[in-house]
């Protein structure tokens, strides 16, 4: 019985192995075939997909916003870009070479500590660069884009610091990830990720490890105390967030409405009066609408459904404080978030039945939401918009609507298909070579599987789960999937040899 071959980081100079020939050829095709496919890609769809988030990003970048009820630094980006061309172009050019470099390098950091065979090698080049996935998800005014490139690019350094623990690499982490928690709130999670790598995955001296963990956790703490200063200035109330606590009042919503029965008696106990009154508010609804609003599936229907009893108590907040909508959104923000969490404490059973594991399973289905529909499948493109990015009409092709339909409808199934046998051939691999397994595949496979299960946890907790925010572990999840089936299959048959 012959012995299994692991994929393992084989010691050659980085620069001699860009110099390889096989590796050149692999990155000047990566760049031909990309170029085509966004030429092409652009001349069947010349307008860029536009979601319900992307008219507000393009309304605060065109009456310059720096508060609003999402980061608003995507705005600004587009504004940056508005300055080199009155058209989307630039901003999606810029979008789509982001998903480029960091496509490539992960594929040259895969093919680097992990030397697949040919044919897996060129598995993942054809995933990665002959996929209209990437193209789909440039083409679209939102800020995913961005943050799912950085994301992969974060995280492929990762990888390098187990090997290479250098601090110029460091010092790229530390950047990128202000940028992505700038980006989206999402990128929360990675100051965790890179705490557990430094415990348990980068060989450094411990004053060093505590060094860069204090470096970022104090760069973070001042951009969120900017933030809320920011928040302070233009609003009012010092707050990291509004949305934050509206999310955590849209997932209490699911756990209200079907006990709304109960907020006479024990929900209402240790409430404070602001509580308390959304509380009443919430049961009045309930007990008097002839048709309130109610969901099983977890998606942010309460958050922007008119008739859903926060907006509808919005209305009313606004009313009696004589205030526009947009500053009652503000002000309900941390009221909301105290309502939100004292609802899911007082009923953490109730919030996991309702909210968490239902979450969790739509996890394995995400929505692929922004990318189903070109344009919200709708006939025409809002009129500001238009002239923003001078469009000589608003108006939506039908062909353009069904072609992207086709292009997009298989998405959900394949991300699917791509989690579960993650977890799946994961669980084989680690159960047949063992965690202790010195091999360097071994090891940035369960930092990776620590990563997704944070990522899991994040969402199916605090978040409605769609595939726009977490493309990056799909993307990065296929050089492990590659690697493992290749040393799974490599054990199978010296087996029988």
């Amino acid at each position: 019985m012959k012995e299994t071959v692991f994929l393992d980081y084989q010691a050659i100079n980085f620069v001699s192995f860009l110099k390889l020939s096989s590796t050149k050829k692999f990155v000047a095709l990566s760049l031909v075939i990309s170029v085509l496919i966004f030429i092409v890609g652009r001349l069947v769809i010349p307008i860029p997909n536009f979601y319900y988030d992307s008219f507000r990003y393009i309304d605060w970048a065109k009456n310059d916003i720096i508060v609003s009820i999402r980061p608003t630094t995507y705005s600004r980006i587009i504004s940056f870009f508005k300055f080199f061309s009155n058209s989307d172009i630039a901003l999606v050019v810029a979008q789509y070479a982001c998903n480029y470099v960091s496509n490539l390098f992960l594929f040259v950091t895969a093919i680097y500590f992990f030397p697949f065979k040919k044919i897996s090698k060129r598995l993942l080049f054809i995933v990665l660069f002959l996929n209209p996935l990437y193209f789909i998800t440039s083409n679209i005014i939102l800020s995913d884009s961005f943050f799912c490139a950085l994301a992969v690019i974060w995280i492929s350094i990762l990888i390098w610091l187990i090997k290479f623990p250098k601090w110029y690499l460091f010092a790229a982490e530390t950047l990128l990830l202000i940028v992505l928690f700038k980006l989206r709130y999402h990128g929360i999670i990675f100051p965790i990720i890179l705490f557990i790598a430094l415990i348990f995955f980068i060989k450094i001296k411990v004053i060093a490890k505590i060094l860069v963990i204090g470096i970022n956790f104090f760069l973070l703490f001042l951009v969120i105390n900017d933030i809320k200063n920011t928040n302070q200035r233009i609003t009012g109330i010092k707050i990291f967030s509004a949305f934050g606590g509206w999310q955590m009042a849209s997932n209490a919503m699911y756990i209200l409405q079907n006990n709304s029965h109960q907020v006479n008696t024990n929900m209402v106990i240790n409430a404070d009066d602001d509580t308390k009154q959304i509380l009443h508010f919430v049961k009045h609804y309930y007990d008097t609408s002839k048709n309130p609003l109610k969901t099983y599936l977890p998606r942010g229907l309460f958050l922007w459904e008119k008739s859903s009893p926060l907006n509808k108590y919005l209305e009313l907040y606004a009313q009696e404080n004589h205030l526009s909508a947009d500053g009652a959104w503000q002000k309900l923000g941390p009221i909301y978030n105290k309502f939100g969490w004292y609802v899911i404490n007082k009923n953490p059973v109730a919030y996991y039945r309702y909210w968490v594991l239902p979450n969790f399973l739509f996890y394995f289905a995400s929505s692929p939401e922004a990318y189903l529909y070109y344009c919200n499948n709708n006939d025409t493109i809002p009129e500001f918009v238009a002239n923003y990015y001078n469009y000589k009409t608003n108006v939506v092709s039908i062909k353009t609507r069904k072609l992207y339909f086709l292009l997009t409808s298989p998405i959900r199934y394949i991300n699917s298909i791509i989690n579960i046998l993650f977890i799946f051939l994961t669980l084989i691999y680690l159960k047949t070579f063992g965690i202790n397994n010195k091999n360097f595949f071994t090891k940035a496979l369960l930092l990776f599987a620590i990563i997704y299960i944070i990522n899991l946890a994040f969402i199916s907790a605090l978040a409605p789960t769609v595939l726009r925010y977490h493309l990056f572990i799909f993307t990065l999840a296929i050089p492990f999937l590659i690697g493992i089936i290749e040393t799974l299959t490599s054990k199978f048959n010296n087996k029988y040899v």
